[in-house]
């Protein structure tokens, strides 16, 4: 048998006849030949980086994450600055609201002062009054006077934390002073005046004069007419609580209710000025 036999025969792969005429397989024996003639795979060849690749990759990779890290900044400085701004307008909507509440009260208490200077003459000369005079005069001076603030939104913002987002030191400050102590301790002065009108000076109108309205439509006291069971003494009380009352309403219409309606004029100022508020 020829050489080239040999080769074709070999790369039957040992395929052989069975006796019963079958094909079959077995192992055989590569030449060296067909071992040199195969094809071999090898693994890639990867060129080794120089020390510039590397410093350039790492410098792509730092920058990349330096980019998210001012981009993630960017947006959440842009959340904060609306937030900032949306709370200030609210602030700054409330601080109008109760400019605009304490320029009516205190337009309502100077009325009753006024009034009350007007009158204070005559019921110093009470004795020559006649008893529906002193009466009449006495109940038109009652008065009751209610103060008011909305501290909603820096009530809201001091409990959530949100008070973070007003970066203006001197807004803060002044806010902290105005809804923390200016506007509490006016609220209880009023309070305390409210609370003398009603345990003290309309008890002794309704033991001596006929305040009852058969109407039933005027909620607030109208004049009486009747004075009943009048002495030296019983003018004497009236006059002097009465004096007392208007006093304390001088008083707290001319410093407290002045300094807290300043102090919400001067935050609506800072307000508008720090954020452009229209």
């Amino acid at each position: 048998m020829s050489e080239e036999e040999k080769i074709g025969e070999s790369r039957e792969y040992g395929k052989t006849e069975s006796p019963e005429g079958e094909l079959g397989w077995e192992t055989v024996a590569l030449t060296e030949t067909e071992i040199k003639t195969m094809e071999v795979h090898h693994h890639p060849h990867v060129e080794k980086k120089n020390f510039k690749e590397y410093l350039l990759e790492g410098l792509m990779i730092f920058l990349a994450v330096s980019m998210g890290f001012l981009a993630e900044n960017f947006r959440e400085h842009t959340v904060e600055n609306q937030r900032e701004k949306k709370f200030a307008k609210l602030l700054y909507n409330d601080l109008k609201a109760d400019t605009a509440s304490y320029n009516l009260l205190e337009n309502g208490m100077l009325t009753r002062i006024n009034f009350y200077k007007t009158k204070k003459e005559e019921l110093l000369n009470s004795k020559k009054l006649a008893d529906s005079s002193f009466a009449r005069i006495a109940t038109q001076l009652w008065a009751a006077f209610g103060f008011q603030s909305t501290s909603t939104t820096f009530n809201q913002m001091k409990t959530s934390g949100s008070l973070r987002y007003i970066r203006n030191d001197s807004v803060i400050a002044n806010l902290s002073i105005s809804f923390d102590k200016v506007i509490p301790a006016t609220s209880m002065l009023f309070d305390y005046i409210n609370e003398k009108l009603h345990n003290q000076i309309e008890p002794s109108f309704a033991e001596h004069f006929n305040i009852f309205d058969k109407s039933g439509d005027n909620l607030a006291m109208k004049p009486a007419t009747v004075y009943m069971n009048r002495s030296e003494t019983s003018d004497m009380i009236i006059k002097n609580k009465l004096f007392l009352y208007y006093t304390g309403i001088n008083y707290t219409c001319k410093a407290p209710l002045r300094h807290v309606k300043e102090r919400a004029i001067q935050l609506l100022k800072l307000l508008k000025e720090e954020y452009s508020i229209e």
